[in-house]
């Protein structure tokens, strides 16, 4: 689970912080995300039996695609492909790409030095 809270340089004990915010996201995965699930979106948005059960599909094959979500501070390498094909049809893709492909690796690196130093 993802828990998209951050918190402040100045807080005075940022280990503390980040733990006291990995234990509520935790908690929160296991008692506010069901219960959300259950009371509203089950039983007060979903209109029929077919709606709860395209959002059970949806909620089992929700996944976290790091490559998706990173791709803009990457240099937009997902958005390379299409900018391309717009412009040149199928014509000198795999040329423009492979003449990206170390400022691409490049950036998703320092995507990845920013994890690693979170922890």
């Amino acid at each position: 689970m993802v828990c998209p809270y951050l918190q402040p340089v100045s807080a005075k004990d940022p280990e503390m912080s980040g733990t006291i915010l990995e234990a509520m996201c935790a908690e929160s995965n296991y008692s506010v995300i069901p219960a959300f699930y259950d009371t509203v979106l089950m039983n007060k948005v979903t209109r029929d039996e077919e709606s709860a059960k395209m959002l059970d599909l949806l909620r089992e094959t929700l996944y976290f695609d790091f490559g998706y979500v990173h791709g803009v501070p990457a240099g937009g390498i997902f958005q390379l492909f299409g900018d391309q094909l717009l412009a040149y049809g199928n014509q000198n893709i795999t040329s423009y790409i492979e003449s990206q492909r170390k400022s691409i690796e490049t950036k998703f690196n320092e995507v990845i030095e920013a994890y690693s130093k979170i922890s």
